[in-house]
């Protein structure tokens, strides 16, 4: 019986998520303390949920998807570059979202009901819309030179686009850092 880490999440174009790249790979040449998030990653993390089990990987994939049918497409647009739990202290550099977020917070609050009926994701966060750019090493340190970027990017903005699909990710480690695997699909509606 093998778990399967999983998330769900919404992705940007291919021109936002080309943009947003191109930031990280600017503070990634000012700072080596982070583990800085490959292109093919920069997703927008709705939920995370947990280990599904691989039996009911796809019963729980149902589930997400009867929660989707409320939600439509909508316009989403990446801008500003901050740091968790602050951008003096960041251990976590993300750039957030700013139109369409009131819609990923609405479908966080509904897909957390369902996730929790299935057992997972009980944490009570506070849901904070954005793209992880990097997560601080064990033992890596930010510098100047980095903190004085994040200061300068925190109004960038990459572009909009639309969200019209939702994705159920499978999170796999090695040594070459996490890969996702899409279990599932879901179309928004127009």
């Amino acid at each position: 019986m093998a778990k399967i880490k999983t998330f769900i999440s919404v992705a940007a174009s291919q021109r936002v998520t080309n943009n947003i790249a191109r930031v990280s790979n600017r503070l990634a040449a000012v700072c080596d303390g982070y583990n800085w998030v490959p292109a093919e990653n920069l997703l927008v993390t709705v939920n995370f949920v947990g280990e599904v089990l691989d039996r009911e990987a796809a019963e729980f994939c149902q589930e997400i998807q009867k929660a989707i049918t409320q939600f439509s497409s909508f316009e989403l647009s990446l801008c500003g570059v901050g740091g968790f739990p602050d951008a003096e202290r960041p251990r976590t550099i993300w750039m957030g979202v700013d139109e369409g977020s009131e819609q990923l917070i609405t479908m966080n609050r509904e897909l957390t009901k369902v996730i929790q009926d299935w057992g997972f994701n009980k944490e009570k966060n506070a849901y904070l819309p954005h793209v992880t750019l990097g997560k601080l090493r064990r033992g890596g340190k930010w510098n100047d030179a980095l903190l004085e970027h994040v200061h300068r990017l925190r109004k960038h903005d990459s572009g909009f686009c639309t969200v019209d699909k939702v994705i159920v990710n499978s999170s796999h480690f090695d040594r070459g850092g996490p890969t996702y695997t899409p279990m599932a699909t879901f179309r928004l509606k127009n």
